[in-house]
């Protein structure tokens, strides 16, 4: 049972260590253009994993392990959302999220075909 702990525990963080990826990809875009492509990637991977599952992969593999170890870790809302309201003063809602996704997005299309 303690292997399906430990396996959602690093699942989430790679996706604490994708997310960071993505935030950072999207200043490094603004300032270099060389790597937009790169942010505009990881951008559209995740823009088109909530289309296509609803949710990011890493936190359905992360729930679906936590269930596992116990059905009442999992978690409803999104990533950012359930760790930023268990870890910092504030929460980080779901629809500020994929609004902000989308509009890094965008930009990143725009950046890239100009």
């Amino acid at each position: 049972m303690k292997q399906y702990k430990l396996l959602a525990d690093i699942i989430a963080f790679l996706h604490l260590i994708f997310t960071i990826a993505v935030a950072v990809s999207l200043v490094v875009a603004l300032l270099t253009p060389h790597y937009r492509p790169l942010a505009f990637f990881l951008s559209a991977i995740l823009l088109t994993s909530w289309k296509i599952w609803g949710d990011c992969p890493f936190a359905r593999w992360e729930n679906h392990f936590r269930r596992r170890y116990n059905p009442r870790t999992a978690y409803r809302r999104s990533f950012l959302e359930h760790y930023s309201h268990k870890y910092l003063p504030f929460t980080i809602r779901d629809a500020f999220i994929k609004t902000s996704a989308f509009a890094i997005l965008v930009v990143l299309i725009i950046l890239t075909v100009t």
